[in-house]
């Protein structure tokens, strides 16, 4: 092979590498809406989430030049090493307080004060056509819902922007009136642009731990929020007391 080919080939390379550290971080502040599975039906079984909850710093930024690339790979190097730290700093918080708690005490309340009946249920399995899917011999609500891998991260929208807090989980939807339809995935995303919780660089960041879990609380309570007001929207026609749903499969609160 030639220079000039293995110089060509380095730059596709490098290029095709940039693409891809780009489509990465933009994928940190992009969210869907759900569908209104609740408009007229008040009844909804749902498995709330069970699995660790991940937590970190991000920055978004992308380059698709050599030098963009090479200024790409160091602030993946740099927010991998203040990830890290991030995370460090705040098991004590989430130990006391586990984030996964907030964000599924809050879904239960808002849909409950939004009038939802809420019956839980067991997590989605492989039927027999090797399909993963809730089971509708159990389920007794024309609607089935499942929330799961819940993160929470502190994002820059560049190298030299503040850090907001980003909720993010997915949620799974499946119809159960409906023998074809298979279980829908969404991931949901919330920015929270609230000053009291944006901090202008990871130093200030880390400066203040209970602060910035504060932060992480408030952002998937506003995520969970906005889950609930998707799916059932419009406002609360009578306000009752919130109801716990019982999870059936016992959880770990020691983060990822």
């Amino acid at each position: 092979m030639s220079k000039k080919s293995i110089y060509q080939l380095a730059v596709l390379s490098i290029g095709a590498y940039a693409i891809f550290c780009g489509s990465v971080f933009a994928k940190e502040t992009a969210s869907v809406s759900l569908p209104a599975i609740l408009k007229s039906d008040a009844s909804l079984s749902i498995k709330l989430a069970t699995g660790a909850t991940k937590m970190g710093t991000a920055i978004n930024s992308t380059g698709y030049t050599i030098v963009g690339v090479i200024f790409v790979a160091g602030v993946i190097a740099k927010n991998k090493e203040n990830s890290a730290l991030f995370f460090e700093s705040q098991k004590e918080n989430f130990k006391e307080n586990p984030l996964r708690e907030i964000f599924n005490n809050e879904l239960q309340n808002t849909l409950t004060t939004l009038g939802v009946t809420l019956t839980a249920v067991s997590p989605p399995k492989k039927n027999e056509d090797g399909v993963i899917a809730f089971d509708p011999s159990v389920i007794k609500t024309r609607w089935a819902v499942w929330t799961e891998l819940l993160s929470c991260t502190y994002v820059a929208e560049g190298s030299t922007a503040p850090y907001r807090p980003v909720g993010n989980i997915s949620v799974f939807i499946q119809d159960m009136e409906d023998k074809n339809a298979k279980l829908q995935s969404f991931s949901v995303i919330e920015v929270l642009n609230d000053p009291k919780y944006t901090f202008n660089d990871f130093g200030s960041l880390q400066a203040d731990t209970k602060l910035a879990y504060a932060g992480m609380a408030a952002a998937v309570d506003q995520l969970a929020k906005r889950i609930a007001k998707e799916i059932r929207p419009g406002e609360p026609s009578v306000v009752v007391e919130p109801v716990v749903v019982a999870d059936p499969v016992p959880v770990a609160v020691t983060p990822e």
